[in-house]
């Protein structure tokens, strides 16, 4: 099974407060200097994610998708901060959790196969700040693709001793 990675590529609404130039590029970029952060209930930032690298003929199916994301709740104690994340179809309820550094959470998994290639063009990200008034931080956002390549034919079988 094949694997490919998309990022996202640009932002359509942002409440979060952004370190970096903007909220895609600071989620796409995997440092922790820059990243989206809130402490206000009902903050909303979304994003779209860039086509695929694999063009569609390169694939034959796509199994399953997975939207991770990397951050944290910054605070002392214990708890968490709700964020709910949407791929655009379903939405998933993510806790991040107080760390001092950020962890890795999968928010979301779709194996319903055949996913089609447009569903997959047309994924987007969306984080609504929920529950604690303490700051969340998050610093990655990315989808892992999974997918069985095409296979292309090369050579025709030979038919007594002739190449059809």
């Amino acid at each position: 099974m094949a694997t490919f990675v998309i990022l996202p590529d640009a932002t359509t609404s942002n409440d979060w407060s952004v370190t970096g130039s903007s909220a895609h590029e600071a989620l796409a970029d995997g440092a922790t200097s820059s990243y989206i952060s809130s402490g206000t209930n009902g903050a909303d930032c979304q994003l779209t994610f860039a086509n695929p690298s694999v063009a569609e003929g390169d694939i034959d199916s796509i199994s399953e998708y997975r939207m991770y994301i990397k951050g944290h709740l910054h605070a002392r104690g214990s708890g968490g901060s709700s964020v709910i994340f949407s791929d655009g179809t379903s939405d998933s309820t993510e806790t991040l959790n107080n760390r001092a550094h950020p962890e890795l959470i999968e928010t979301h998994r779709v194996t319903s196969a055949p996913i089609a290639y447009s569903t997959i063009e047309g994924l987007t990200f969306r984080a609504l700040k929920q529950d604690t008034a303490s700051p969340t931080k998050i610093t990655y956002a990315y989808v892992i693709v999974y997918y069985t390549e095409a296979t292309t034919v090369t050579e025709n079988a030979t038919f007594f001793g002739t190449n059809f």
